[in-house]
């Protein structure tokens, strides 16, 4: 991959903001669930929104820093996708495609986080 200039040719934030699309699109029981669905969302948006701030630091070290934060957002939604599965908010088919769409988008993290040490 030659130089990114935007935090926008990231793969790994175009695909949080995929997952960030499908965190609002869920439709079910979840709908009454306000504060399940809430924090779904807040963990979506701080996993894509922490990759493109850290694309703006001045340090690689800082940036690897809201890569981590990134991660630990993705797998706090990976952990709440288990109590969606509990609670019968979701099927088992969708359920199965968001937890791939999570660590597909943690394994990029992770990633980028790797080539920029």
């Amino acid at each position: 991959m030659g130089k990114v200039s935007r935090f926008e040719e990231l793969k790994c934030w175009q695909n949080a903001r995929l997952f960030v699309k499908q965190a609002y699109e869920i439709k079910g029981p979840l709908d009454k669930d306000y504060d399940a669905r809430r924090q779904f969302r807040r963990a979506a948006l701080s996993g894509m929104n922490n990759i493109a701030e850290g694309f703006g630091c001045f340090s690689r070290k800082e940036f690897i820093r809201f890569l981590e934060i990134s991660q630990r957002s993705i797998m706090e939604c990976k952990s709440m996708l288990y109590v969606f599965e509990d609670l019968g908010y979701l099927e088992q088919s969708y359920l199965l495609q968001l937890h791939g769409d999570v660590d597909i988008l943690r394994k990029q993290v992770m990633g980028l986080i790797r080539s920029l040490r």
